[in-house]
């Protein structure tokens, strides 16, 4: 017994958790579900004892976090992912709004937990805060009007065109230096860029090439994506340094929801919709790709769909 003790006590500091049963699962009304055991001092065992996780995502990316006005609740793929990680500690989710600018300082100043906000893992960023494993890649394109004279990032440089872009997001930086000459408009969401791009207000928006297939769907016709990729953006979880086995522990369960089919099934719930492509959960690790200096012309890939 006591050899078992001390092999659990080993699991404990190398994965932050020792389950004597499956995770628990949110229970139907009637039902009871026995929760994980986690070590004293780790901040699964913490946050079982807050009985609830925050979680920061988008409230305006389609099919990754966006509010649905019906329910008043955020939906889509990152918020799917938070809510199976909460299930998995037992505790209940309280997700808080995160645009790109405040996902880090709300980290560091403890206002969430966690972070799956459509967040690119980059050097800079791992200076202050950890990261997860992979969960998704993307990589950055531009979202113009269907009549649009912009092809690619070369055109928007050469034209000196307007475009909108995401304060604190790696899209702000990348596009800035692709397209130095380009008048860049900052806002606080995507929402905002979009709306300007409709009004006339700038002739190009940019960002992760699956956020701009969400809002190209609402009016296909008159918007496309354009111009082949100049950037590649690895997402990962947010979580504050010396968060003891929390990283772990979320790792642990990104490998169950990639292996057991779940990754692919929010997957083709929620983006195939709109990329008409299938998919496979990415790796563990991936480098980010950014411009270093401004993109030449070149032939680019035909308007996504969706």
């Amino acid at each position: 017994m006591r050899r078992l003790a001390g092999l659990c006590l080993l699991l404990v500091l190398l994965t932050g958790a020792c389950r004597q049963d499956d995770p628990a699962v949110t229970p139907e009304p009637g039902q009871t579900e026995a929760k994980p055991t986690f070590a004293p001092g780790s901040y699964m065992a913490e946050l079982q004892k807050e009985g609830k996780i925050r979680i920061g995502v988008k409230y305006d990316v389609p099919q990754f976090g966006a509010l649905n006005p019906a329910t008043g609740k955020p939906e889509g793929f990152d918020v799917e992912l938070g809510n199976i990680i909460a299930r998995k500690l037992g505790v209940r989710t309280e997700f808080v709004e995160a645009v790109s600018k405040n996902r880090i300082p709300f980290l560091l100043e403890d206002k969430v937990d966690l972070v799956i906000s459509t967040m690119t893992i980059n050097e800079e960023r791992k200076k202050e805060i950890d990261f997860s494993n992979v969960y998704y890649i993307a990589e950055q394109r531009l979202l113009v009007k269907t009549a649009s004279p912009i092809k690619d990032v070369a055109d928007l440089n050469a034209q000196k065109a307007t475009v909108c872009s995401v304060k604190g997001s790696t899209s702000e930086t990348n596009v800035k230096i692709a397209a130095p000459n380009a008048q860049t408009n900052l806002q606080d969401g995507y929402s905002q860029c979009f709306q300007l791009l409709q009004n006339d207000q700038v002739q190009a928006m940019t960002t992760d090439n699956v956020i701009l297939v969400g809002f190209r769907k609402n009016d296909p016709a008159n918007f496309k994506i354009t111009g082949k990729p100049f950037s590649k953006e690895p997402y990962g979880m947010g979580i504050k340094k010396g968060r003891i086995g929390f990283v772990e522990f979320v790792n642990e369960v990104l490998t169950e929801v990639k292996q057991d089919g779940t990754w692919v099934r929010l997957y083709d719930k929620w983006v195939k919709p709109l990329t008409e492509e299938s998919a496979t959960p990415p790796p563990d690790t991936a480098t980010a790709e950014a411009p270093t200096g401004p993109v030449t012309a070149g032939p680019g890939p035909s308007p996504a769909p969706g």
